[in-house]
């Protein structure tokens, strides 16, 4: 089935069961902003230095670094999150880390998101 014609998936929020909607334009500049404010030079080096430490190492450097950058996206994630579960950012602050975890599952199986990866394959291969 073409994914646009897939439904989108369900996620429980404060109680409320929110069918995710479909992926505007709108949202990927949300997407962009959080990602421009979580990604930076110190996460590719990250990602592409430090051949002298091993694997684990390696991860825990580029999971220590998002965390560190995370903290400077807060405001883009509440409002991406805010456009997607169409609710207000200040709602988006009390959502569990449960609620959370939910919510990451649901976008994983987002037709939406599939296509986005799908295009971005695509385009790293000169497709």
């Amino acid at each position: 089935m073409h994914p646009l014609l897939e439904e989108t998936p369900k996620v429980v929020i404060n109680g409320e069961e929110i069918t995710l909607p479909r992926i505007t334009i709108s949202t990927t500049f949300k997407i962009t902003r959080f990602l421009n404010k979580v990604l930076g030079q110190d996460l590719l080096e990250a990602l592409t230095g430090n051949e002298d430490k091993g694997e684990a190492e390696r991860g825990m450097t580029i999971i220590q670094v998002i965390f560190e950058r995370l903290g400077d996206a807060e405001q883009e994630l509440y409002d991406l999150l805010a456009d997607v579960l169409k609710m207000t950012p200040e709602e988006v602050e009390n959502i569990t880390i449960e609620e959370m975890a939910m919510l990451v599952d649901a976008l994983k199986e987002h037709p939406d998101v599939g296509f986005i990866k799908t295009q971005v394959k695509k385009m790293l291969k000169g497709q």
